[in-house]
């Protein structure tokens, strides 16, 4: 089982399958854990690049 958690203290992520912001893209936000196993776009095609967002 593959998942993703946000262990951020002011941030929320953004995720994306390709390099340098481009693709596909989901927020995760703080605290917040998305599981992988199902047949998405990141199953698929990885994350290549993320970016904090949301700072507080």
């Amino acid at each position: 089982m593959k998942s993703i958690y946000n262990h951020g203290d002011y941030c929320d992520v953004i995720i994306y399958t390709g390099k340098n912001y481009t693709g596909n893209s989901a927020t995760i936000r703080r605290g917040e854990s998305w599981d992988m196993t199902y047949n998405t776009t990141f199953t698929l095609n990885g994350i290549a690049s993320n970016k904090w967002v949301n700072c507080t």
